[in-house]
């Protein structure tokens, strides 16, 4: 499991790092739209308040 979350959290930085060199999604383009993650968004807000940040919906705390 440790090798897999290795390799998952490497390739996440790998596309996060070549955005924009990588967004041509080719065949995966007829896939369904991804969807926004409530919880994990939710709580990156929550973090993202906690530095002071002012674009965080305050009702999410």
């Amino acid at each position: 499991m440790k090798s897999l979350m290795i390799e998952v959290c490497n390739k996440v930085f790998t596309f996060l790092t070549h955005t924009e060199d990588l967004l041509v999604l080719d065949g995966a383009a007829r896939w369904n739209r991804p969807e926004i993650d409530l919880p994990l968004q939710n709580k990156a807000q929550r973090r993202s308040a906690l530095r002071g940040e002012s674009d965080v919906d305050p009702t999410l705390k």
